[in-house]
């Protein structure tokens, strides 16, 4: 029970965190674009990807970092997450610190890099999917996938609007992945091989104590 204490640290602390990093992303990628700035869809994905880019490639602070709270600070986040006095005054058990010595070793490990990778790209791959019928009339060039970019490009170009005009679908897009239920960028991710692969190596760790 009280390992599920440190959730705290994400819902408190590190969403604000990651959100302040995106925040500072896009500002240095896309702040200086006025709002009649023409884009089409592939400058908007080269933009998309200069700031996936700049909130990626932070080795000083990794994303997940914003999981758990630094080493030391273990009791603080057990007080904010409302542990009682007789819990804090024991301190960090053997038990506890075993799993949170075992989650870190997880976070930082080759392994989870590239699921976090995986996840990723899919569901940026998803969300360039939904973008593109704001950007092409033709049904096949907005039901083209990725790997149909080129080829689509050479038939069909992207129609070109004000950036203020396709905010909007961005924002529509960004809402829907926060805030749906069902959430269709979930239910992608619960697809994903790299994804149950590793969930298999946690639960087999888990059950042989290793």
């Amino acid at each position: 029970r009280l390992y599920l204490t440190f959730s705290w640290q994400l819902l408190n602390v590190g969403w604000r965190a990651c959100v302040a990093r995106v925040r500072a992303a896009v500002d240095a990628a896309v702040g200086d674009w006025p709002l009649s700035r023409t884009v089409t869809f592939d400058s908007l994905l080269a933009a998309v990807a200069n700031i996936r880019e700049r909130v990626e490639s932070d080795l000083d602070t990794p994303l997940t970092s914003f999981l758990l709270p630094p080493e030391g600070e273990e009791i603080q986040v057990l007080r904010e997450g409302g542990a009682t006095d007789e819990q804090l005054a024991a301190g960090l058990d053997p038990q506890l610190k075993r799993l949170l010595d075992e989650t870190r070793d997880l976070l930082e490990s080759p392994d989870f890099a590239a699921v976090l990778k995986a996840s990723l790209d899919q569901s940026f791959e998803l969300f360039t999917s939904q973008l593109r019928p704001a950007f092409f009339d033709d049904p096949v060039a907005a039901a083209a996938t990725a790997n149909d970019d080129a080829r689509i490009v050479e038939i069909v170009p992207s129609k070109e609007m004000p950036l203020a005009a396709a905010l909007p679908t961005v924002s529509k897009l960004v809402n829907a992945a926060l805030n749906s239920d069902p959430n269709l960028f979930v239910d992608v991710l619960e697809t994903l091989p790299e994804l149950k692969a590793l969930s298999v190596l946690v639960y087999t760790g888990w059950e042989t104590g290793n």
